[in-house]
């Protein structure tokens, strides 16, 4: 595994996205439809859509930025969903005729997109997928289930990727479409939303701009993963912050509690592990592949080690925090949810673990 260099023509971008896009979310991040709004104004959902196509053309390092900046505020998921993997499959899984047809709405708002990469066991292993395709004259008809989508709930299209005779496609169905049911699911995150998708003889259209849909499947997975990392760094650092801020106002025996060693050596382990975590998300977004090139495990690390800090930093926050920080009126919890939240979505750290071993093995 090499690490090529990280080129920065875009830091005074990236730094000018940041600013603006935490006084945004910082707005509208108790308003699901006010973000939604907001963000399509500002142009996410085009970041790393081609010029071409309405989009930015920017890269995966701009994008974390937004990303960073939702989970930090603890914003509602569907904007974080458009951006990671739904506006991201629909631009480069449809051939032109169907992007020209789609993308245009999409990148205005008014279309919102989920994409169903769960398989029928909850996991992420495109060979348990569980969907079937099947020709019904000139249409195609998708059965079957997935157990675990972000934002289905209210998304208006869904991309989902069905088996036809062993082999694997990628295919669009309308969220209103006869025989789709979605069913909300209870998470221990109440931040964001997640449904169960079943088809019954839907009518879907396959999408036909790439040859190789496993490699495919393997792309939005990675990009799932990426951004679940850039959702929990920003968690890592506002918890770290509440934190801080805490220890340096509450006093005990007549001083801040800032001062004691144990509660210095906690902070300063919470921002050392936020540094490396910020390091190796970059370098991921950097050595993120295209869609027909593999897997990075660049990916995998940046998945794990965002999440493991997001883990630590949240519970060492709540120890610093207290008693008030087991209230349910403190929001601290909130972040040691999303935290666990992270961890399940796109692969386990386990199973990134695993992944990483194996690929480092040869």
């Amino acid at each position: 595994m090499t690490i090529a260099p990280i080129t920065d023509d875009l830091s005074d971008v990236r730094a000018e996205l940041r600013d603006v896009a935490r006084q945004l979310v910082a707005r509208h991040a108790g308003d699901d439809a006010a973000l939604w709004r907001a963000a399509a104004g500002a142009g996410w959902f085009g970041l790393e859509v081609a010029a071409a196509d309405g989009g930015a053309g920017v890269t995966s390092r701009e994008s974390c930025v937004v990303l960073e900046e939702l989970g930090r505020a603890l914003a509602p998921g569907a904007v974080t969903t458009a951006i990671a993997v739904g506006v991201p499959a629909l631009a480069v899984l449809s051939a032109p005729a169907q992007r020209a047809e789609v993308l245009p709405p999409v990148l205005a708002g008014s279309l919102r997109p989920a994409v169903a990469l769960c398989d029928r066991n909850g996991g992420f292993d495109a060979r348990l997928l569980g969907v079937v395709a099947v020709a019904v004259g000139d249409r195609v008809e998708l059965t079957g289930a997935v157990p675990f989508v972000p934002d289905v709930t209210s998304a208006d299209v869904v991309v989902v990727p069905a088996t036809d005779a062993g082999a694997l496609g990628w295919y669009r169905v309308a969220a209103d479409a006869s025989g789709v049911t979605v069913t909300a699911t209870d998470t221990v995150d109440r931040s964001r939303a997640v449904g169960e998708l079943r088809l019954d003889g839907t009518v879907a259209e396959r999408l036909s701009g790439v040859t190789d849909a496993a490699a495919a499947y393997r792309w939005l997975l990675q990009r799932g993963a990426l951004a679940a990392a850039a959702d929990s760094l920003g968690v890592a650092r506002v918890a770290a912050s509440i934190a801080v801020e805490y220890a340096q106002q509450r006093r005990q025996f007549g001083r801040a509690i800032g001062s004691f060693q144990a509660i210095k050596h906690r902070c300063v382990d919470m921002f050392v592990g936020i540094e490396a975590a910020a390091v190796a998300l970059d370098v991921a977004a950097e050595q993120l592949p295209s869609v027909d090139n593999g897997w990075s495990e660049w990916t995998s690390i940046a998945k794990i080690q965002c999440g493991d800090t997001a883990s630590s930093v949240t519970t060492e926050a709540v120890q610093v925090l207290g008693g008030v920080g087991f209230t349910w009126d403190h929001v601290m919890h909130r972040y040691v949810k999303r935290a666990l939240m992270n961890d399940a979505m796109y692969g386990t750290a386990a199973s990134h673990r695993t992944r990483l071993a194996a690929s480092l093995a040869g």
